[in-house]
This record gives structure tokens, sequence and C-alpha cells, in this order.
């Protein structure tokens, strides 16, 4: 694999090389045709569990694969400060719900003159519950499961 090279030009090379097609690679990676045009065009790039599959379909070191791209560096970077902020919210939501569910029970244990700051912080604690929800680390399966989970 020749230096100095990015990562579409690598992934592009190694399929030419061993004389494949992006359909033929797309079949064994388990993608679209058009997912790998967008991998060998730079417009977009592998999530990290298809990296490791090319890696091992071509027989490349993910090191040769990933060294000197700057750019897919760059974008897995993001990622990855994306997730810390995600998890971040995560944690200071949930503490935040428990405070505010373990308010609004002693409240409501105490007396009933609270009945407006009561309805205050229960407004509080579904605004943040949506906010904990939003930020919950698999979300996305999470709701897709959701209806299953409510049927059975």
């Amino acid at each position: 694999m020749v230096k100095d090279m990015q990562f579409s030009d690598k992934l592009k090379l190694a399929r030419q090389q061993q004389q494949l097609t992006q359909t033929q690679i797309a079949e064994q990676l388990h993608v679209s045709p058009k997912t790998i045009s967008s991998w060998e065009n730079a417009r977009s790039f592998p999530d990290i569990g298809t990296l490791v599959r090319i890696s091992d379909f071509y027989d490349i070191s993910l090191d040769q694969l990933l060294r000197e791209d700057q750019t897919m560096t760059d974008h897995y970077d993001a990622i990855d400060k994306h997730a810390q902020r995600d998890q971040k919210y995560f944690q200071v939501t949930y503490y935040l719900n428990v405070t505010l569910f373990l308010v609004l029970w002693g409240l409501q244990a105490v007396s009933n003159n609270f009945r407006s700051v009561v309805g205050w912080l229960t407004l509080a604690f579904v605004i943040n519950l949506i906010v904990l929800a939003t930020h919950y680390p698999d979300y996305h399966a999470w709701i897709t499961g959701l209806p299953h989970r409510i049927l059975l």
C-alpha cells in the first residue's frame, strides 16, 4: 500500500488490485454499491465495524488504511467528541431527574400547599426527561424497539 494516500484512494486501489467491482465488494461487506462509491470518492466514511471488515477483507491493517488521512481522522474525532458530549448530557440529566423526582415526591408527601411549585417542577421533570431520553447512549435502538417491547 502506497504511503501518503487518502483512505478513499487506498480503498479503490485495494479493490482494483484484486480486480473486483464495487458491486462485488458491496456484497461481501453487506452494503450497497453506492456506499462503496461514496467511500472511494471520499463523500462518506464507513463506521468502525465496517472498517474492521474492510481491513479483514483486503488483508490490510487498520493502521495502513487509516494513517495519513487527516479528513478521516477528523471525522472520527468529531464522532468521539459528540459521543462524549451526549454522555455528559445523559449523566447530568439523569441525576437532575432523580433529584427532581425526589423533590416532587417529598413535596407531595409533606403538604398540598406547594401546588404551583409542584406544577413547575413537574414540567421541568418532563422536559428534562425528554432531554435525557434523546441523549441516552443507545437512543435510536431503544426508540425503534419500543413499539415491539410495548406489544410484547
